[in-house]
C-alpha cells in the first residue's frame, strides 16, 4: 500500500513508517507531500491532520498506532512513550531517551538529501531503541 504523509519528515513520521513497515504493512511505499496538500486516501495517510492516523488526545501519532494495533506490548507502548516525549508538548516530564531520540531524529533529517533516505536512515535507530528496549 501506499502510506502519504508530509515532507520533511521528523521523529514522529520516522516512527510511524517504521512501525507500519515492521507491524502493518511490510510492503509499504511511502509518498511525502508538502503541508498544504491533503494525502489522498486518508485511510494511508499519517502524521496529518485530515487523516485517520494523527496525533489525538495529546499523543503523537505513533501512540495511535501503537494503541490500534499492539495495546499490549510493553515495549511498543514504551517506545510510544519515547515518542510522545520528543514530538509532543506536554506537562509531564518525558522519559530521558525522548531527549537522545529527538536530537538524533533532528540530526537525520538535516543529514539526508530527501524524506526517503531520512527514512531509511532512521530504521536502524528505531530498531535499536526497541531491542534496547526489549533487554531492559
Amino acid at each position: 500500500m501506499n502510506w502519504t504523509t508530509w515532507e520533511n519528515i521528523g521523529v514522529d513520521r520516522q516512527a510511524c513508517a517504521w512501525f507500519i513497515k515492521r507491524f502493518v504493512d511490510g510492503e509499504a511505499v511511502f509518498s511525502f507531500i508538502p503541508r498544504d496538500m491533503a494525502p489522498p486516501d486518508p485511510e494511508y495517510g499519517f502524521d496529518t491532520p485530515s487523516c485517520k492516523w494523527t496525533h489525538k488526545q495529546g499523543h503523537s501519532t505513533f501512540y495511535m498506532f501503537v494503541r490500534e494495533y499492539v495495546p499490549k506490548d510493553p515495549v511498543l507502548k514504551k517506545m510510544a512513550e519515547i515518542v510522545d516525549g520528543a514530538d509532543t508538548a506536554s506537562d509531564i516530564l518525558p522519559p530521558p531517551e525522548a531527549y537522545g531520540l529527538e536530537a538524533i531524529c533532528i540530526g537525520i533529517r538535516a543529514g539526508s538529501a530527501c524524506d526517503k533516505e531520512a527514512l531509511e536512515k532512521s530504521r536502524i535507530v528505531y530498531d535499536g531503541l526497541y531491542e534496547y528496549l526489549k533487554r531492559r
